[in-house]
């Protein structure tokens, strides 16, 4: 099975490749980076699908050892060039493209000490693409890492809009033009259900809607357990 949506991944290389750019970092990632991510002495942080990069931008910022994962060549192009703007004396690129072949994430087991993924993983379009995305995480995050996600919800734009699949799942129009495919759960309680062998932090929503925009997204703050042996969970 494999971790990215060819569908979804060509309507977003063709959005990239014609000029989307997010210049400010999503501002509940910015709380919640320092509420619940921000350590002194352990960050290699994973972002996972970092679209036009302004996350990743904030995390170098803030002395983060920072990595990137994409399935946009546009995407991983225009970060770098941000990137390479910065006035800080020290970081390193580490800009990974995902590949519709890769069965999993690149890194050993216990590698980052912190995943965000923010605005993403609805893209996977079903539980079960998400649950293997969600293993992933946790094997590559060391005993005691934290998991920073969020997921599209039911009152916003990407479900009110959608038309409805089947459970959870919908086909959304984006910006008018291109069809995707999104997973949004029913409630909190079945967003719970997806991160069931982490420690659960904090869960939140997030809900506005203004003008003609509307959104709803459920967040997780979640910690991989001390002394988890992920090799004796996923083979």
């Amino acid at each position: 099975m494999p971790l990215i949506i060819k569908n979804n991944v060509s309507k977003y290389e063709n959005l990239y490749s014609s000029g989307h750019n997010h210049n400010y970092p999503n501002l509940d990632f910015v709380r919640l980076e320092r509420k619940f991510l921000r350590n002194k002495t352990h960050n290699k942080i994973l972002d996972y699908g970092f679209g036009s990069g302004e996350n990743i931008i904030h995390l170098i910022k803030n002395n983060y050892d920072v990595y990137g994962i994409e399935t946009s060549k546009s995407a991983i192009h225009l970060v770098n060039k941000k990137i390479n703007s910065i006035n800080k004396k020290k970081y390193n690129k580490k800009l990974i493209l995902l590949r519709e072949q890769d069965k999993k994430l690149k890194f050993e087991n216990d590698f980052f000490d912190s995943i965000a993924c923010i605005s993403v993983i609805s893209l996977l379009q079903s539980k079960k693409n998400i649950q293997i995305l969600i293993n992933e995480f946790y094997r590559i995050l060391k005993p005691g890492g934290k998991l920073l996600i969020d997921m599209n919800g039911p009152k916003g734009d990407f479900k009110k809009g959608g038309k409805f699949i089947n459970e959870d799942e919908y086909e959304y129009n984006l910006q008018n033009k291109r069809k995707i495919k999104i997973y949004a759960p029913k409630n909190i309680q079945s967003f719970k259900k997806i991160f069931e062998k982490f420690k659960i932090i904090e869960l939140g929503e997030v809900y506005f809607k203004y003008f003609e925009f509307r959104n709803h997204e459920f967040i997780a703050c979640l910690e991989k357990p001390l002394g988890e042996k992920p090799s004796k969970i996923f083979k």
